[in-house]
């Protein structure tokens, strides 16, 4: 009997919704690390005594580390060493010395060397083996799979809010610490130990698709003709790496939300019922960016979120609670469309052939510019009186981000192959 195709973006399988589940707390968690100073604010400044400055800047050190692990996992990544098992490798111990970082506030060098190791890990895992898991697992329905497991990016400032805040009152500083490390190595057993690198080694079929066939043995062999060389001497790689890494500049807001918010006028009450507001809306925003690239296209998606990022900075200065909140609205879909596209862009326009040779360039190209954001977003607003400033500077990174965006025009990867004699190849969209 001939088995039913299913095409239908929610027929993921019983292994597929596993790795959705498992690389959505992996992103959730590790935004909610990258939220440590947003939510314990009043702690580091108040009670520790260390600046908005000092900590942003510890931000961006683990932000240019993790552009540098991003190759080097990348490289491996590409010799064939299992993803799942790099991943597994980064996400226990990026728990566990989490929960460490909680018992250091003497002496912040002390404290940023543990926690800038274990931001390395997650955000690695998060951006790097995650995108190759998903790749491997979805080819065709990697954009809506991105769109749903980038939602933990858009909700973990909801999510550290309320789960770091019951944590807080449950066991203090240590408990707001100790459940996002406990999650995180729990997403780090799942990837390593249940899952496997492809569906096919489960006995089970890429996007959960009966009709479709690969010989795992020979697609892990094949060799891409997309050397560094050649990556590097295509500008469409350097449009997409640079467009991509300034849309992501961003992300350096989501880190300062808290501050952000009670600069524009609300008040540490409203802060729970805001970060719902923007958590929801920016999770479904993701979905649907997720969903435009899955049906539509890529680089319309990208496109979308550009436009956002350009007019964001607008509604931020208005002075208008609403549409402060429309604004930071606008910057978490931006933040989770932004993480989606990367993994589409390199997969649907390269192919499944040449995925890992390229994104283990694109994605710390990607993560450059944005990991410099913490710290400029925050200098921005102690020199020009405020996160006004900053907002209008995004927009203007926004305005560039497009216009790199639209110099890619399609086909360029066929021209490119076919100008050096090989094979063609072959698309999985």
């Amino acid at each position: 009997m001939e088995q039913k195709k299913k095409t239908g973006i929610g027929h993921f399988g019983g292994y597929g919704w596993i790795l959705i589940v498992a690389v959505f707390l992996v992103y959730a968690m590790s935004g909610c690390q990258n939220q440590t100073f947003s939510v314990l604010s009043d702690y580091y400044r108040n009670t520790v005594g260390w600046s908005t400055v000092q900590t942003s800047a510890i931000v961006t050190i683990a932000g240019l580390l993790v552009c540098v692990a991003q190759f080097c996992v990348g490289q491996l990544t590409t010799k064939k060493v299992s993803p799942r098992k790099l991943a597994a490798i980064g996400l226990i111990p990026s728990g566990v010395i989490y929960f460490i970082c909680a018992f250091i506030h003497n002496n912040i060098v002390l404290f940023a060397i543990p926690f800038v190791i274990c931001r390395v890990l997650a955000q690695t895992t998060s951006y790097q083996t995650n995108g190759v898991l998903v790749a491997n697992w979805f080819p065709k329905k990697k954009g809506v799979v991105m769109g749903i497991v980038t939602m933990g990016i858009a909700l973990a400032v909801t999510i550290s809010t309320f789960l770091m805040g019951w944590g807080l009152q449950v066991a203090g500083v240590p408990g707001a610490y100790g459940i996002i490390g406990i999650i995180m190595i729990i997403a780090g057993i799942l990837i390593g130990f249940v899952l496997r690198d492809y569906p096919e080694e489960l006995g089970k079929y890429p996007d959960n698709d009966p009709t479709e066939k690969r010989e795992v043995r020979t697609f892990q062999t094949e060799v891409s003709p997309w050397t560094t060389k050649h990556i590097f001497s295509t500008k469409e790689f350097w449009f997409v790496g640079f467009s991509m890494s300034i849309m992501l500049f961003s992300a350096g807001f989501m880190t300062q939300v808290v501050p952000v918010v009670l600069t524009s006028g609300f008040t540490p009450a409203d802060i729970p019922i805001l970060m719902t507001i923007i958590g929801v809306a920016a999770a479904v925003g993701s979905y649907i960016c997720g969903v435009i690239d899955t049906k539509i296209n890529t680089k319309v998606a990208i496109i979308i979120c550009q436009i956002c990022m350009i007019i964001m900075g607008a509604l931020a200065n208005t002075g208008v609670k609403a549409l402060v909140i429309v604004a930071l609205c606008c910057l978490a879909i931006i933040l989770g469309g932004g993480s989606n596209y990367i993994v589409s862009f390199v997969q649907g326009y390269w192919g499944t052939r040449n995925f890992r040779e390229v994104f283990r360039w694109m994605m710390p190209l990607a993560s450059l510019i944005s990991s410099l954001a913490p710290v400029v977003i925050a200098w921005i607003a102690e020199k020009f009186g405020g996160y006004g400033a900053a907002f209008w500077f995004a927009s203007i990174l926004g305005a560039i981000s497009l216009v790199l965006i639209l110099l890619v025009k399609p086909g360029f990867v066929n021209k490119k192959e076919a100008k050096w004699g090989v094979e063609l190849t072959k698309f999985d969209e």
